[in-house]
């Protein structure tokens, strides 16, 4: 399956631990959470000042760690994405 919605060069990917979502990073600032049954982008996350470099889904699968080139560390809530 092809997945398009980033700009630039994908960093990092994880799928979620059903399997039913696959998070991924890029080196254009953004983190996408994708739908992949439905091979659709449910939600992005913005707010990295450059490349998003790695991403991790939480234990709880909840929400999404990020790392990025601007040295920051950040944490997203998914659930407003569709309940998991």
């Amino acid at each position: 399956a092809t997945f398009s919605g980033h700009e630039h060069v994908v960093k990092s990917l994880a799928f979620h631990g059903s399997g039913e979502w696959l998070v991924s990073a890029s080196g254009d600032g953004t983190i996408r959470l994708w739908d992949v049954a439905e091979k659709r982008e449910v939600n992005a996350f913005v707010g990295h000042e450059y490349s998003v470099n790695s991403v991790a889904f939480s234990p709880d699968r909840l929400r999404v760690a990020s790392g990025g080139a601007d040295g920051t560390a950040r944490i997203w809530s998914i659930r407003g994405a569709r309940e998991i």
